[in-house]
């Protein structure tokens, strides 16, 4: 084989080579300098203490945007509870853009799914809290991170992986009520405690804001929640199981109203010791009202998430 030939056949191999990794990196382009480098992105869900709860299985999908420098919504994936939870890498290759942003939203309700369908721009993901009644509906145990990241071109091996990390948005929160058919008694319902029969009596616990705009900028207009929950018909007590609320306003405390009819009738803000009543992101608020004597009693105890206080009762 002659110089030529040899040289003939190191070019082919060459530009063989070279072809291959375009086409295993998925760039098209005439100039590999308009190639954008791949990179592969996993999610990750911390706790407010920042260790990594991604296994623990909470967060039961994540829906992923990719935004371009002018907050264009250039993609959108929807991951599975067990893609998250396995942390299935996201393959990443974007013609165009300077620099990315991705902005994911986990535990988003069906609803949700179908309204964030029609996102253009940044701008536009939002998350409001839907409301009956007028009151404010208790939200998914939501997640949301954020991620910015430039562009490199002209290079075609798969750069460092990226971790989006997305975080608790609300806070939980745990009521019961002893005594409370007794004291609806006294003071004037006298039919069977029917909890859903709000002209009767409610219980109504606020306030917070409604939305969430992009990522973590808490906006929108003060909503209030009503509360429902289980008698025991044995004792009067009344239970409301764990639910999950936005977090107060400016640092203020919520406010836990008794109504009879229209009339409110109780208003508690702190408990007998003076502790606020303050959901926290990430956590419990457990709050025990006893109602049970003329001198009525409250108690607060934060906890960890998913951990419910154990009062003693006497």
């Amino acid at each position: 084989m002659n110089i030529v030939q040899r040289w003939i056949n190191k070019t082919a191999t060459t530009a063989w080579i070279a072809s291959m990794v375009v086409l295993l990196s998925g760039c098209i382009a005439e100039n590999i300098e308009d190639c954008p480098q791949p990179f592969e992105l996993t999610v990750r869900a911390v706790d407010i203490s920042n260790k990594d709860i991604t296994s623990d299985g909470d967060v039961e999908n994540v829906i992923l945007f990719t935004f371009d420098e002018n907050g264009k919504r250039i993609d959108k994936i929807i991951l599975t509870a067990e893609e998250v939870k396995s942390r299935k890498p996201i393959h990443i290759e974007h013609y165009g853009p300077k620099s990315l942003t991705f902005v994911a939203w986990g535990n988003v309700a069906p609803e949700d799914v179908t309204r964030l369908e029609s996102v253009q721009r940044i701008e536009d993901v939002q998350m409001p809290l839907l409301r009956t009644d007028g009151f404010g509906q208790y939200p998914t145990d939501l997640f949301s991170g954020r991620l910015d990241r430039q562009q490199q071109y002209g290079v075609l091996k798969l750069g460092e992986p990226a971790t989006i990390d997305i975080y608790r948005r609300t806070c939980q929160v745990n009521v019961t009520v002893l005594g409370y058919e007794q004291w609806l008694e006294i003071h004037g319902d006298k039919k069977p405690f029917d909890p859903t029969d709000y002209a009767s009596a409610q219980i109504l616990f606020g306030k917070s804001l409604d939305n969430y705009s992009i990522v973590d900028t808490y906006s929108g207009n003060p909503t209030t929640y009503r509360l429902t929950g289980s008698l025991d018909g044995s004792t009067g007590d009344y239970h409301i199981a764990p639910f999950r609320v936005y977090p107060p306003i400016d640092g203020k405390p919520f406010q836990l109203d008794f109504y009879v009819g229209d009339k409110c009738l109780e208003s508690f803000t702190r408990d007998s010791r003076d502790t606020l009543m303050l959901p926290e992101i990430g956590k419990m608020l457990n709050i025990l009202i006893d109602m049970r004597s003329g001198n009525i009693s409250v108690q607060i105890v934060v906890t960890p998430w998913n951990i419910v206080h154990q009062f003693v009762i006497y």
